[in-house]
């Protein structure tokens, strides 16, 4: 029951922070948004860079901490499947360090570790969309602050599956995903 409650209130937090959207760039028409290809991330050969992001530190009942960084770029203009994009990391700790990447079901039942959960929903500009999701894996992602803000970097590829699809035709069932410093 309480790990049904927790889940449900991830799952409300994740949908009120992801009132912004972000755009995919398959590579040749935008510009990174800052050197070295910071706040960008990859859902396989679609690359994606931040506009805007807020982050979000609470606790879940039990008390322990955890952050939710909501992130998202401007709408692409290119012919690339996935016209906008929603990059939700949720982690548990509220700290910096090194993270394992799971499932969001591992995150609520273990609210004491070092875990994340990733999302990505895109979508095609036109109301069709796909959500893909972590799973458990011994894959890690590094934290660390920028002037108050946390920042992900995922070096190795991921795997994301998708777990819901409303009418994207080009959705795969899986991504592999990176992300290059992203807050």
């Amino acid at each position: 029951m309480k790990n049904s409650i927790l889940s449900f209130v991830l799952l409300i937090s994740a949908i009120l922070f992801s009132s912004v959207s972000c755009s995919s760039d398959s590579g040749n028409s935008n510009p990174p948004p800052s050197p070295n290809n910071e706040d960008t991330w990859k859902l396989d050969n679609y690359n994606f860079s931040r506009s805007t992001s807020n982050q979000t530190s609470t606790t879940y009942v039990n008390g322990n901490p955890f952050t939710i960084l909501n992130i998202d770029s401007n709408t692409n203009n290119s012919n690339d499947p996935f016209k906008t994009c929603n990059l939700t990391i949720i982690f548990n700790t509220s700290t910096t360090g090194n993270y394992t990447i799971k499932s969001q079901t591992s995150v609520v039942s273990n609210t004491t570790q070092k875990i994340m959960d990733i999302r990505c929903i895109v979508s095609n500009g036109l109301g069709s969309g796909a959500t893909y999701e972590s799973i458990d894996s011994n894959l890690t992602a590094t934290v660390t602050q920028v002037n108050g803000k946390f920042v992900v970097l995922i070096n190795e590829p991921i795997t994301l599956n998708r777990t819901s699809n409303n009418g994207l035709t080009q959705a795969p069932q899986t991504f592999t995903f990176r992300c290059n410093n992203v807050r």
